[in-house]
């Protein structure tokens, strides 16, 4: 799959990385959308604070898209079903809802 991938401050690049996998309570989403905003923006430029970056990275936490499958311990999220995210900083998303 594609990411945009941020090495470091005004180093970004569209690359090839392998696919994740779910994990225990995990879902595993297509994105159809991913929001970029200023903060994204701030990370490529380097201007995002020390205690919030963590390279490398991939930026674009708020996004929408469609359930590819789930881990272990998932229910009521079949393939297929539409979601929407929004990932804190530690990288787990903070909410996901029906998109329906």
């Amino acid at each position: 799959m594609r990411a945009f991938l941020v090495e470091g401050p005004g180093k970004g690049e569209l690359v090839e990385v392998e696919e994740p996998r779910p994990g225990h309570g995990e879902l595993l989403i297509a994105p159809a959308v991913v929001g970029l905003f200023g903060s994204d923006v701030e990370l490529l430029m380097g201007r995002r604070p020390p205690a919030y970056v963590r390279y490398p990275t991939i930026p674009g936490h708020e996004w929408a898209g469609y359930v590819l499958a789930s881990g272990p311990g998932v229910f009521g999220f079949p393939p297929g079903t539409a979601v929407v995210g929004i990932a804190r900083t530690a990288g787990v998303s903070g909410y996901i809802g029906d998109g329906a």
